[in-house]
């Protein structure tokens, strides 16, 4: 069987050694649900609805002048390249999939596919402790099967490690709707609706971490702004600064609300760690080169979280769901150093913001004037139920159209089915043959077109950021620097930072 018809497969190997990787089942009682497996159908319409964009994949192939190409059958296993920074390992996702084409290494993608197929498959709703014991239980497992399948057995350490890495990342991005807390709770309530049950429980650690996504948004959105710096109590900061920390902040936000785009732990660290370079080079920048603490870093961290309030409407990043979920699944040997301190600073920031409440504000922060500071948070409250009354008009409205246009589009189709078929009585001959419809545009070219105009919008954005930051270089000397460091903003201002 191909590699291919491995993932296509929905019954071959389905039951495969799928008991060394299950929980007990005396846990399930929890959850009122059986062991039953869902329809397939149901599992390809779930992973469809979250399925993520594929443009940096095709991005990269068409800068290479180089036909995009599916790996795996599904897009959903292959996720956008993060927008990495510079590493000193050698993560290559690629390579680790041409790996698994290897015959030899057919048992390794049996074991895997079997995994997914029946996480996939299940109607019983783990909790979160549940799955990473599922997925710690299988790493472990196929680990050890590397060193007895080729082409894995003869790999060097730094081979065998990215081998690990890159099993992670297709197990969770292939899971990722059943492991990412906010989609996993979708899920489970359209499985609810299809199987009209009304007395199945979602996994209450689940549900925790949604109802403290939520509410440490709403405080985002009410705190956010009124709390300054000086409320934080961070060292003086001119205005000169205020004014250059907004043009990061702008950076800030943009590779934060990058990491909703991926599904690997991994990728959304690095979404992560980028953002945080970013608090850093600002830093760096305002300070100098003097010694950099946790004291600088923190406050800042959090005021920064903070005014993604001025940026978005209400979006939300789901940002805890993200930490918990990085935290959770991704395999301790590669969380350390700099990425476990990042992660468990972004962590205490956003514990530090879901704290916060009228009880204890001003024990949490430094406030001059506390009535000041009360009406301050007033008026903020009222704006956002003006703006919230605004939405739900705007959505009744954009509801109302949307419903007139498919009104519309249903009687176009309608009208266009039945020309279709005038027309196909019209061009068949009195021999019986049919005039060949005359040849479209290529689709394929449409797309590559498309996805130029996406590169240059993308790549304006950025030097347009650059020059607001670094105003005193000129455009050719920002250039040669973003391409040297192929493209990738962190990079970029930390390398024109050592030129300032």
């Amino acid at each position: 069987m191909s590699f291919q018809e491995h993932f296509d497969s929905d019954s071959e190997y389905a039951d495969d050694n799928i008991n060394e990787f299950e929980v007990d089942k005396n846990d399930d009682q929890h959850n009122g649900v059986g062991e039953k497996d869902v329809e397939t159908a149901e599992v390809s319409q779930a992973e469809d609805e979250y399925k993520l964009t594929e443009f940096n994949e095709k991005e990269k192939s068409l800068e290479t002048g180089e036909t995009h190409k599916n790996l795996v059958n599904d897009s959903d296993i292959s996720s956008p390249q993060p927008p990495s920074i510079e590493e000193k390992d050698t993560f290559d996702f690629k390579s680790f999939l041409g790996y698994l084409k290897d015959p030899r290494a057919e048992p390794i993608l049996k074991y895997t596919r079997s995994f997914i197929s029946q996480i996939l498959k299940s109607e019983r709703f783990y909790n979160l402790k549940e799955q990473q014991k599922l997925l710690e239980d299988f790493e472990k497992f196929i680990h050890k099967k590397f060193s007895i399948y080729e082409p894995f057995k003869s790999m060097d350490d730094e081979k065998l490690a990215n081998a690990k890495d890159c099993m992670e990342k297709l197990l969770t991005n292939k899971l990722y709707v059943k492991l990412f807390s906010p989609l996993y709770y979708k899920s489970f309530k359209k499985f609810c609706t299809v199987r009209e049950m009304d007395d199945a429980s979602f996994p209450n650690d689940h549900a925790d971490i949604i109802a403290n996504d939520k509410s440490m948004w709403e405080k985002v959105m009410e705190y956010g702004g009124v709390i300054s710096l000086k409320n934080l109590e961070t060292e003086e900061t001119s205005e000169e600064n205020i004014i250059l920390l907004n043009k990061f902040l702008k950076v800030f936000n943009r590779e934060l609300f990058k990491m909703g785009k991926f599904r690997s732990p991994r990728d959304k660290l690095v979404c992560l760690l980028n953002s945080c370079k970013i608090i850093f080079s600002f830093l760096k920048k305002r300070q100098g080169d003097t010694s950099l603490s946790a004291d600088d870093f923190m406050p800042l961290l959090i005021y920064s979280i903070l005014k993604i309030s001025n940026n978005v409407d209400t979006e939300n990043y789901w940002l805890l769901s993200s930490m918990t979920y990085i935290e959770t699944f991704r395999q301790s040997e590669f969380l350390r150093g700099e990425e476990s301190y990042y992660l468990m600073s972004f962590q205490g920031a956003l514990q530090f913001i879901l704290e916060l409440d009228e009880d204890n504000l001003f024990t949490k922060i430094k406030v001059d004037d506390e009535n000041q500071f009360k009406n301050a948070l007033d008026e903020r409250k009222g704006y956002l139920v003006a703006k919230k009354i605004e939405k739900e008009e705007l959505t009744k409205e954009e509801l109302y159209k949307k419903r007139k246009e498919q009104e519309k589009s249903m009687q176009e189709q309608k009208n266009n089915e039945e020309e279709g078929l005038l027309s196909s009585l019209l061009s068949t001959n009195w021999f019986g043959s049919k005039q060949q419809p005359k040849s479209t545009a290529s689709n394929k070219t449409q797309e590559q077109k498309e996805i130029k105009k996406q590169i240059l919008d993308k790549e304006k954005e950025d030097m347009e950021s650059l020059k607001e930051m670094f105003p005193q270089f000129d455009d050719s000397i920002l250039k040669d620097v973003y391409y040297t460091k192929t493209k990738n903003i962190p990079l970029t201002i930390e390398s024109l930072l050592e030129l300032v």
